[in-house]
Protein backbone atom coordinates (compact mmCIF):
# COMPACT_ATOMS: atom_id res chain seq x y z
CA UNK A 1 0.00 0.00 0.00
CA UNK A 2 2.90 2.26 -0.16
CA UNK A 3 2.41 3.52 -3.46
CA UNK A 4 -1.07 4.91 -2.76
CA UNK A 5 -2.54 7.67 -1.09
CA UNK A 6 -0.91 11.01 -0.12
CA UNK A 7 -0.53 10.16 3.11
CA UNK A 8 -0.60 6.97 5.28
CA UNK A 9 -0.48 6.71 9.51
CA UNK A 10 -0.46 3.51 11.53
CA UNK A 11 -2.05 4.17 14.69
CA UNK A 12 -1.84 1.79 17.61
CA UNK A 13 -2.51 2.22 20.94
CA UNK A 14 -1.56 0.31 24.23
CA UNK A 15 -3.71 -3.10 23.52
CA UNK A 16 -1.71 -4.05 20.42
CA UNK A 17 -4.26 -2.75 18.00
CA UNK A 18 -3.58 -1.46 14.47
CA UNK A 19 -5.28 0.41 12.02
CA UNK A 20 -4.20 1.82 8.81
CA UNK A 21 -5.32 5.39 7.88
CA UNK A 22 -4.74 6.13 3.85
CA UNK A 23 -5.57 9.22 2.67
CA UNK A 24 -5.47 12.04 -0.30
CA UNK A 25 -7.08 15.23 -1.00
CA UNK A 26 -10.09 13.72 -1.51
CA UNK A 27 -10.80 11.20 1.09
CA UNK A 28 -9.79 8.43 3.38
CA UNK A 29 -10.13 4.62 3.94
CA UNK A 30 -9.36 3.60 7.59
CA UNK A 31 -8.13 -0.03 7.50
CA UNK A 32 -8.40 -2.70 11.14
CA UNK A 33 -5.80 -4.97 11.77
CA UNK A 34 -7.23 -7.87 13.63
CA UNK A 35 -4.61 -10.16 13.55
CA UNK A 36 -0.47 -9.32 13.56
CA UNK A 37 0.99 -6.23 12.59
CA UNK A 38 2.11 -4.45 9.44
CA UNK A 39 5.83 -3.50 10.55
CA UNK A 40 6.71 -7.04 9.71
CA UNK A 41 5.93 -7.08 5.85
CA UNK A 42 3.65 -7.85 3.63
CA UNK A 43 -0.05 -8.61 4.91
CA UNK A 44 -3.13 -10.72 3.80
CA UNK A 45 -6.09 -8.69 3.61
CA UNK A 46 -9.51 -9.74 4.52
CA UNK A 47 -13.03 -8.29 4.48
CA UNK A 48 -15.39 -9.09 7.51
CA UNK A 49 -19.07 -8.54 7.12
CA UNK A 50 -20.89 -8.88 9.92
CA UNK A 51 -24.83 -7.96 10.18
CA UNK A 52 -26.68 -5.72 7.75
CA UNK A 53 -26.43 -2.72 9.38
CA UNK A 54 -23.25 -2.03 8.34
CA UNK A 55 -23.53 -3.46 5.55
CA UNK A 56 -23.70 -0.51 2.81
CA UNK A 57 -20.99 1.38 5.01
CA UNK A 58 -18.68 -1.58 4.61
CA UNK A 59 -19.16 -2.11 0.87
CA UNK A 60 -18.32 1.70 0.13
CA UNK A 61 -14.93 1.26 2.44
CA UNK A 62 -14.34 -1.93 -0.01
CA UNK A 63 -14.92 0.19 -3.32
CA UNK A 64 -12.83 2.85 -2.29
CA UNK A 65 -10.10 0.58 -2.01
CA UNK A 66 -10.17 -1.52 -4.55
CA UNK A 67 -10.22 2.30 -6.56
CA UNK A 68 -6.80 3.04 -4.31
CA UNK A 69 -5.61 0.15 -5.43
CA UNK A 70 -6.69 0.03 -9.32
CA UNK A 71 -6.00 3.85 -9.78
CA UNK A 72 -3.58 5.56 -7.30
CA UNK A 73 -5.62 7.78 -5.77
CA UNK A 74 -9.35 8.08 -4.70
CA UNK A 75 -11.76 9.30 -6.85
CA UNK A 76 -14.75 11.99 -6.28
CA UNK A 77 -17.40 10.45 -7.36
CA UNK A 78 -16.61 7.58 -4.00
CA UNK A 79 -16.69 10.54 -1.79
CA UNK A 80 -20.27 12.62 -2.09
CA UNK A 81 -20.28 15.64 0.35
CA UNK A 82 -22.21 15.47 3.40
CA UNK A 83 -25.04 16.51 3.61
CA UNK A 84 -25.73 17.31 7.71
CA UNK A 85 -22.42 19.15 7.96
CA UNK A 86 -24.82 22.52 8.37
CA UNK A 87 -26.80 21.00 10.73
CA UNK A 88 -24.10 19.30 12.30
CA UNK A 89 -22.35 22.67 13.10
CA UNK A 90 -25.68 25.02 13.53
CA UNK A 91 -26.42 22.12 16.64
CA UNK A 92 -23.19 22.05 18.22
CA UNK A 93 -22.80 25.84 18.13
CA UNK A 94 -26.27 25.89 19.60
CA UNK A 95 -25.10 23.40 22.45
CA UNK A 96 -22.05 25.67 23.59
CA UNK A 97 -24.23 28.57 23.52
CA UNK A 98 -26.38 27.12 25.87
CA UNK A 99 -23.83 25.91 28.27
CA UNK A 100 -22.68 29.00 28.26
CA UNK A 101 -25.85 30.59 29.66
CA UNK A 102 -27.06 32.13 26.50
CA UNK A 103 -30.82 32.41 25.59
CA UNK A 104 -32.39 30.40 23.34
CA UNK A 105 -33.04 34.40 21.15
CA UNK A 106 -29.41 35.14 21.92
CA UNK A 107 -28.43 31.39 20.25
CA UNK A 108 -30.52 32.40 17.55
CA UNK A 109 -28.69 35.78 17.07
CA UNK A 110 -25.36 33.86 17.02
CA UNK A 111 -26.62 31.34 14.04
CA UNK A 112 -28.95 33.13 11.62
CA UNK A 113 -27.90 37.09 12.14
CA UNK A 114 -29.41 39.40 15.08
CA UNK A 115 -31.26 41.69 11.71
CA UNK A 116 -33.14 38.09 11.07
CA UNK A 117 -33.88 37.46 14.67
CA UNK A 118 -34.61 41.18 15.19
CA UNK A 119 -37.51 41.12 12.83
CA UNK A 120 -38.86 37.76 13.03
CA UNK A 121 -38.52 36.17 16.57
CA UNK A 122 -41.35 37.71 17.95
CA UNK A 123 -43.47 37.68 14.48
CA UNK A 124 -46.64 35.53 13.40
CA UNK A 125 -44.44 32.40 13.03
CA UNK A 126 -42.17 31.10 15.68
CA UNK A 127 -40.34 29.38 13.22
CA UNK A 128 -36.56 30.84 14.30
CA UNK A 129 -37.21 29.72 18.05
CA UNK A 130 -38.52 26.46 16.90
CA UNK A 131 -35.55 25.81 14.84
CA UNK A 132 -32.95 27.02 17.95
CA UNK A 133 -35.25 24.00 20.38
CA UNK A 134 -34.66 21.16 17.42
CA UNK A 135 -30.76 22.10 16.90
CA UNK A 136 -30.49 21.67 20.83
CA UNK A 137 -32.89 18.44 21.42
CA UNK A 138 -30.83 17.22 18.57
CA UNK A 139 -27.41 18.35 20.10
CA UNK A 140 -28.39 16.48 23.21
CA UNK A 141 -29.33 13.21 21.09
CA UNK A 142 -25.83 13.76 19.38
CA UNK A 143 -23.68 14.39 22.57
CA UNK A 144 -25.82 11.53 24.69
CA UNK A 145 -24.48 8.56 22.18
CA UNK A 146 -26.36 9.48 18.91
CA UNK A 147 -22.99 10.56 17.17
CA UNK A 148 -22.19 6.85 16.58
CA UNK A 149 -24.81 6.72 13.79
CA UNK A 150 -21.86 9.07 11.96
CA UNK A 151 -19.79 6.53 12.41
CA UNK A 152 -21.59 4.02 10.41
Amino acid sequence: MSRFAAKRDLLRDGFGHEWLILADEVGQVQLDVTQGTLTEGPVLLHFDVTGFRTFSAKLKTLARLDALHRLGRFPRALFPPETGTVKWARALQAYDGMCAGATHREIGAALFGEKRVREEWNGRSDYLHSQVRRLLIYARKMIDGGYTSLLR
